[in-house]
């Protein structure tokens, strides 16, 4: 058998291994030796000082290069020719902009420049880690080809320098110390990273004090490159770009590309909402709804997340975070007051009037329409009206009555719903969900568990009690716009406050108006746990009693605060 392609001496023991191996196995062990010398000339290659850029390193490691991804190298090459470099990347999730900034663009810098100091930091300490230590192992590598390597004797992932050099990596994240450290190189990944998060004006000012911080590590000449998705018009992105225009490139690649031009009406603006400065096109040269992966994500698949994602497809995949607005509710009335997370113990020893309002679905399976599950109480201190927990969701109304049951269990809390269904429904579904709750019970404490079921807020066990807890059936004697007026006016007052970020929940009160034909299950579940709790108008609303009678809320009625 013939080898070609080979060095002699590999050839030479091919040769020998064919006096025993089949052919077809040798075919097939040569194309395996191919594949390695072509991967370890590979990395040589892309560990020579005058690499184009982390494109090619990355092109060898056997990851793709995409045009948005060679843009982001362009970063990288600029700031390790001593450019001080101010750019925000924006793009879709999981089109590898991490992996080509934080992973590869350092990795590649550090093997070019070892006296680089890089900072990375992030909302959440687990993301920062995970490229600090793929950088590290990556550099490592003795068959990398690499010129420089990590110190040995310094394990961390969080702080190491390379082997004789200043250049190394510092991670941080928002709640840690990162006074006392320079940098050459600021990395800053998803400081934000969850709608919870975005919805909180608290953390979106965290998250801002500790950028300024970290911008005040910065060496001469450094370079900053900031990698998000935008969550919101107030995220740390939106900030900079509002308080410091012109300092920062802003590389906003939507998934989706959008049309381009001149506004109209509005001469100094592109018709996608960037200003227009002399000219705007898509960043990668796409025509209008162009994909910008269409091997990863096609249109299909964009448009099921569309559906699915709702007015945060805009803001993660287009770049474009839209505030919610809608006919009653606004936005600052809930951000304004927003608390801390409440668990059990905070809301048995803070909260009165405990409730669990339901608005329940009769769909008779967990694909049909919401069921609205919606905790809170009275603060004992202010006399506030409080919202601790949605537990909303797709359920069957087994599924619906006993989260209901079981989070009135766990705050020791009354059961209030809508009776939009017929009263033998209700009922039947309430003592279906119990009974299945105490035969639960039962087989746990078989298995030596106790008399106890799963927990639906909490995280330990719930103690099932032998009385079923009390269920309170009422029904709006108004419409819907009357009922929730009252409730949207408390809150404009500044007399609700959610405990917490509960982003479905509050993204239905932005964007539902009156006008609407329907109201949403966790909205209608709000309204009538403010209205069970007496904090509307008693000229405007009434609930319907269990004997059918009408009572006024709020004035001395049934649920009024006293």
């Amino acid at each position: 058998m013939t080898i070609t392609g080979l060095p002699p001496q590999v050839a030479q023991r091919l040769s020998e291994l064919a006096q025993t191996l089949p052919p077809e196995q040798l075919v097939e062990v040569a194309r395996e030796l191919r594949r390695r010398m072509r991967a370890e000339q590979a990395r040589a290659t892309a560990a020579t000082y005058d690499l184009a850029g982390p494109g090619a390193l990355a092109v060898a490691l056997g990851q793709q290069q995409r045009p948005h991804l060679a843009l982001l190298d362009q970063f990288h090459i600029r700031a390790a020719a001593g450019e001080a470099v101010r750019a925000i990347v924006a793009l879709p999730p999981r089109v590898g902009k991490t992996e080509r900034l934080l992973k590869v663009g350092t990795a590649w810098r550090l093997n070019r420049d070892p006296h680089c100091r890089v900072m990375q930091i992030s909302g959440g300490k687990s993301l920062v880690e995970q490229s600090s230590r793929w950088v590290r192992d990556e550099l490592e590598r003795p068959d990398g080809g690499y010129r420089y390597h990590p110190r040995r004797d310094v394990r961390a992932v969080s702080d190491w320098k390379l082997q004789g050099y200043e250049g190394g990596i510092f991670i941080g994240s928002m709640g840690s110390r990162i006074i006392g450290r320079g940098a050459n190189l600021l990395e800053v990944d998803d400081l934000l990273g969850k709608p919870e998060e975005a919805e909180s004006k608290v953390m979106r000012d965290r998250a801002w004090r500790f950028l300024q911080s970290a911008f005040g590590r910065l060496e001469p000449n450094a370079a900053v490159l900031i990698v998000n998705s935008r969550w919101h018009d107030d995220d740390p992105v939106g900030r900079l770009l509002k308080e410091q225009p012109g300092v920062w490139e802003y590389l906003s690649i939507p998934s989706i590309a959008e049309a381009h031009g001149m506004d109209p009406d509005a001469p100094d603006r592109c018709v996608c909402g960037d200003p227009w400065l002399g000219g705007h096109a898509d960043p990668v040269g796409r025509a209008p709804g162009e994909p910008l992966w269409p091997e990863r994500y096609d249109l299909p698949a964009l448009e099921e997340r569309r559906l699915l994602m709702g007015r945060w497809f805009w803001a993660q995949h287009q770049q474009r975070p839209r505030r919610r607005e809608g006919g009653l509710w606004r936005e600052e009335w809930i951000s304004e007051r927003r608390g801390e997370p409440l668990d059990i113990a905070g809301c048995l020893a803070r909260l009165t009037s405990r409730t669990v309002a339901v608005d329940p679905s009769a769909s008779d399976d967990d694909s049909g329409d919401e069921a609205g599950i919606v905790c809170g109480g009275r603060d004992r201190a202010s006399g506030d009206a409080m919202i601790t927990h949605d537990l909303s969701g797709t359920m069957t109304p087994e599924g619906w009555a006993r989260t209901a049951l079981v989070a009135a269990v766990e705050l020791e809390a009354t059961v209030v719903y809508e009776q939009n269904l017929t009263p033998a429904f209700m009922r039947r579904a309430f003592a279906t969900a119990w009974e299945g709750l105490k035969a639960e019970a039962d087989r746990n404490r078989r298995d030596g568990v106790g008399y106890r079921v799963g927990p639906v807020i909490g995280l330990d066990d719930v103690d099932l009690p032998h009385l079923m807890p009390q269920t309170q059936p009422v029904r709006a004697k108004v419409g819907k716009e009357l009922r929730a007026g009252p409730v949207a006016q408390r809150y404009e007052q500044r007399k609700v406050v959610h405990a917490g970020t509960f982003p479905l929940l509050e993204d239905q009160q932005m964007t539902w108006k009156p006008t609407d034909s329907d109201s949403p299950d966790r909205l209608d579940a709000v309204v009538h746990l403010i209205t069970w709790l007496g904090d509307v108008s008693p000229s405007t609303a009434t609930v319907e009693t269990p004997a059918g009678g009408a009572v006024p809320i709020g004035a001395g009625g049934l649920g009024s605060f006293r």
